[in-house]
């Protein structure tokens, strides 16, 4: 109402202005030229996005596909009027077996009908998401639950709770819960809420003010990388000078993914020194013996030129550092999601795999940090040391 007051005293003060003239050419009384009134913007011949339901679109909408294909699929996607919204279901049902599957039980997903085993499994919630519209219950004094009138309509929460979407609500949060289990286990992002709270009542419904701290500046380049712990350290030339070892460390870190293979001669060549510190050569994890030449190192110089982190994410289960990695090999099998959290004692696993069969632990005699860091909370950081 505020905001309609205001366009209309401005419209009345413009009016007024204008017809000051009298005979004097649309001046006014005082000779002052009245104020110039912007031209509207140009409005768009299409559509080019819409808001409904938090991450239906970047969660549920081709998020398997390369970034290209993905980003055309939700482009498609915002732009679609209502009468197309259709025909993105069967995209996003097949999202939601995936999202199913998050909490290693297939079938608690909401609305998820059991007794069918194909696709068809998810066609009432790829419905009422494919229907991406906000729903309120204006009849309702009470706002305090996002999405209260589908969770409500579905008998999934009875209420009579106003619905809609307010700048306070952890929308993400409910979106994830609904989409891996039956609301029993809450699922978030790690981030609960917004620095401020946002006015609820005066559109645009923006929060108190605060000045936003300065941009960093953004390099030129890439100037380091972070895979496996100490690939590059231990690695990369650890024989070389310290000025030409600097040099090839930094065109490591520097390098784009699709030259990490041209590190691959240098790698081998260090595991070869590595694979004799137990005084045993051969016995390094994936050496082959038959092979008296460099090559016998190819096996594990190829993983580890692959300097990422391979995720599990079909498991419940997280305690062991390149736990898939090990399993893919066959030399720890195991259904350990793998990754990596702060608490894991990296540089341990890496001189064990680099120095034996891991029958015989090696590491650097520091087990731990000495404080436990969260691994729920993003970005991961243990309480301050008094």
């Amino acid at each position: 109402m505020k905001v309609c007051a205001i366009a209309v005293i401005s419209a009345a003060m413009l009016t007024g202005l204008t017809a000051c003239g009298g005979g004097s050419g649309g001046r006014s009384a005082a000779g002052a030229t009245p104020p110039v009134i912007p031209s509207p913007p140009a409005v768009l011949s299409r559509q080019i996005d819409r808001m409904g339901r938090a991450g239906v679109n970047t969660a549920l909408v081709s998020p398997l596909k390369a970034a290209g294909p993905r980003g055309v699929d939700r482009d498609n996607y915002n732009a679609a009027p209502r009468a197309s919204w259709g025909t993105f279901k069967n995209n996003i049902r097949a999202s939601l077996a995936v999202y199913d599957g998050l909490d290693t039980i297939c079938g608690n997903q909401v609305l998820a009908n059991t007794a069918d085993t194909t696709p068809a499994r998810y066609d009432s919630l790829a419905n009422a998401l494919t229907d991406d519209r906000i729903y309120l219950n204006a009849a309702s004094g009470s706002c305090r639950q996002y999405l209260a009138v589908e969770l409500n309509a579905t008998g999934l929460v009875a209420n009579n709770d106003c619905g809609g979407r307010t700048p306070n609500y952890d929308t993400i949060d409910v979106t994830y819960t609904a989409l891996t289990n039956n609301l029993v286990l809450p699922v978030g992002d790690g981030v609960n809420s917004d620095t401020f709270l946002h006015d609820e009542n005066i559109f645009p419904f923006l929060a108190e003010h605060v000045a936003p701290p300065a941009v960093p500046a953004i390099a030129a380049r890439q100037v380091d990388r972070m895979g496996r712990a100490g690939v590059n350290t231990a690695l990369v030339s650890p024989l070389k000078a310290a000025g030409p070892r600097g040099v090839d460390r930094d065109a490591y870190n520097a390098a784009p993914q699709s030259n990490w293979g041209s590190f691959k001669d240098n790698i081998r060549a260090s595991l070869a020194v590595y694979d004799g510190l137990d005084t045993m050569c051969g016995n390094q994890i994936l050496a082959n013996n038959a092979d008296t030449t460099p090559v016998r190192y190819d096996g594990l110089a190829n993983a580890l030129t692959d300097d990422r982190i391979y995720l599990n994410s079909g498991s419940g289960s997280c305690t062991q550092y390149l736990g898939v990695e090990l399993n893919a090999t066959g030399l720890v099998p195991n259904n350990d999601c793998g990754g990596r959290t702060p608490n894991y004692d990296s540089i341990d696993v890496t001189y064990t795999a680099l120095g034996s069969t891991l029958a015989a632990p090696l590491g650097d005699n520091v087990n731990s940090d000495n404080v436990v860091h969260s691994t729920t909370a993003f970005p991961f950081l243990a309480n301050p040391i008094p």
